[in-house]
């Protein structure tokens, strides 16, 4: 690891927080797995995360956000199945690792600028991947910061799941401005992704929660009755 990588731990939640928004490029931990960070709103940071990474253009981001508000700014027409989902498994005393495909919220004309880095994050879809990820110190670096995007700190097209810092690949903690070790094994099972754009939540990716306990939730109630 090059000697310009520097190393935080959890008790330096603010310096973290800081970097991120100084346009810093970082591994941090999530409830998963370890993934590559930035804010999520940057071309320049989001091509830098893309070269590290190696990863097709054709492929989007996760973005991370730090409270349910969030949702509204980011993303429109949010479904009661939607509320439903995030209350259930992101703001209940037991949340799950799930990450929700929502359409994306259109540009004002005075935002245009920031087109090219929203299109990017989506790679140029006009959905987006939300998740509102609940390690706790995630939660606090972005409200510090605001939404950041995560992808798996592995270079594309290996098959791993990095729950330690060792398990990230060298050539991404050597070109990453700064790594985040949270000092003990993460889950090392990335999220499950469903995309609610639908009438009926479809699986795109299915990690430690299972789709089908997802629809006997839906299923409980009368939200899809």
């Amino acid at each position: 690891m090059e000697s310009k990588t520097i190393i935080y731990g959890c008790s330096d939640i603010s310096a973290i927080a800081e970097k991120i928004c100084s346009g810093a490029v970082g591994v941090l931990p999530t409830s998963t797995i370890y993934g590559i960070s930035c804010i999520y709103d940057n071309e320049y940071l989001l091509n830098k995360v893309y070269a590290i990474k190696q990863r097709p253009a054709n492929m989007p981001f996760i973005t991370l956000i730090p409270c349910i508000d969030w949702l509204e700014k980011i993303c429109c027409n949010i479904s009661r199945v939607v509320q439903a989902l995030a209350e259930k498994y992101w703001l209940s005393d037991s949340p799950e690792p799930l990450t929700l495909i929502l359409e994306k919220r259109s540009l004002k004309e005075k935002r245009q600028k920031n087109k090219c880095s929203q299109d990017m994050v989506s790679a140029a879809r006009e959905t987006i991947a939300i998740r509102l990820d609940f390690l706790p110190e995630i939660i606090e670096i972005t409200k510090l910061s605001g939404p950041i995007i995560s992808t798996s700190a592995t270079i594309s097209g290996t098959d791993i799941a990095p729950k330690t810092i060792r398990q990230v690949p060298a050539p991404v903690r050597e070109k990453v401005d700064f790594i985040f070790d949270y000092g003990k094994p993460l889950a090392g099972l990335a999220s499950t992704i469903i995309d609610v754009t639908g009438d009926l939540p479809v699986l795109i990716r299915e990690g430690s929660l299972k789709y089908c306990d997802i629809l006997k939730f839906l299923d409980s109630g009368v939200l899809l009755k």
